[in-house]
């Protein structure tokens, strides 16, 4: 494995690793969240299917949109969809919203972060189907090891503070997430790459 191989792996795990950081206080705690803010059981499924459902609608679209225009890069977005992120995050910081807006917020969320579960892959085999030797296997394993360790984190930080602290520790998280997408090299689309989301799921 050559240096910048070893580099790009390392840059491709750290995408694993934040992407799956920033899911766990939003998604896996939503539940912890959303009853601390009055939300009810039913309201809370109601939030967990509609943005179920809009990703569902995203990925194939978002997919087929990226095989048909050339010019339009996996890494932008990727970039986008997490800018949206922080913007509807930043809604539920610190906007004085009621329920019924948070509940949106919520949903835009979780619905761009379901989407970009096959993005993120298909991140990594864009660069393997370019010729760089990466193992996919390592680099997603860092996702999940960092997913245990915060998760395990978050239990005791929400405990010994508040869940007030979830979505402000997902906007620093996307903070690192961004970063490290920026830093990645251009890459040549190879001309068998297919965005569609079965491919990557």
């Amino acid at each position: 494995m050559t240096k910048s191989d070893k580099i790009l792996s390392l840059q491709v795990a750290g995408v694993q690793g934040f992407y799956w950081m920033i899911f766990c206080p939003i998604a896996s705690f939503a539940s912890v969240y959303l009853l601390s803010k009055d939300f009810s059981n039913q309201k809370i499924g109601w939030v967990m299917a509609i943005s179920s459902v809009l990703a569902i609608v995203l990925q194939p679209a978002l997919g087929a949109l990226i095989d048909r225009f050339e010019k339009l890069t996996l890494k932008a977005v990727l970039l986008t969809m997490s800018l949206m992120c922080v913007a509807l995050l930043a809604g539920i910081v610190f906007l004085n919203a009621g329920l019924d807006w948070m509940a949106v917020f919520y949903v835009g969320i979780l619905a761009l972060l379901y989407t970009m579960v096959p993005l993120v892959n298909a991140l990594t085999f864009e660069y393997i189907n370019a010729g760089h030797n990466i193992n996919y296997g390592v680099t997603r394993a860092s996702g999940s090891i960092c997913f245990a360790v915060l998760s395990t984190l978050l239990g005791i930080w929400v405990n010994r503070f508040s869940t007030a602290i979830l979505p402000i520790i997902c906007l620093i998280l996307f903070a690192g997430y961004i970063l490290i997408i920026l830093s990645f090299p251009k890459v040549k689309r190879s001309e068998n790459q297919t965005y569609r989301i079965e491919n990557f799921t």
